[in-house]
């Protein structure tokens, strides 16, 4: 894989000149209505491409070499963000407003560690914190 970054991302000054279009392509996005029973089926699709693309950019993350620019690697994370911000939702409500006890919280949140890297500092946290949390 070749992998190349070069360029000012912006500078001062203007430019002027012919613009070209090198490439155009329409997008067709299908609009159509979900049935209420396909809803939860429409949901897993979702969250399954969602899924795929979380794996496909970890791939392009670890395929990046290591010498590239740290801001590759940020440019990467950047994108998987969003991602990472509803577990890190998800597990706190498990912990805060699931009714479970602490243990039974911090069970679940384990286990979804095990696929969700993100989650392994809030882990560590619950595990190793002395004063405890306030719930």
């Amino acid at each position: 894989m070749t992998f190349e970054l070069s360029g000012i991302g912006a500078s001062p000054g203007i430019a002027i000149g012919t613009a070209m279009v090198l490439e155009s392509a329409k997008i067709e996005i299908p609009d159509y209505l979900v049935s209420t029973g396909d809803i939860p089926a429409e949901v897993e699709r979702l969250r399954s491409a969602l899924g795929l693309a979380r794996d496909e950019l970890l791939r392009v993350r670890e395929a990046i070499p290591k010498d590239a620019p740290q801001d590759t690697r940020l440019f990467i994370d950047a994108h998987l963000l969003p991602g990472q911000i509803e577990v890190i939702k998800r597990a706190y409500r498990r912990l805060y407003r699931s009714g479970l006890s602490f243990e039974e919280a911090q069970r679940e949140i384990a286990d979804l560690a095990r696929e969700q890297p993100c989650l392994v500092d809030f882990l560590t946290f619950l595990g190793q914190s002395t004063r405890g949390i306030l719930r």
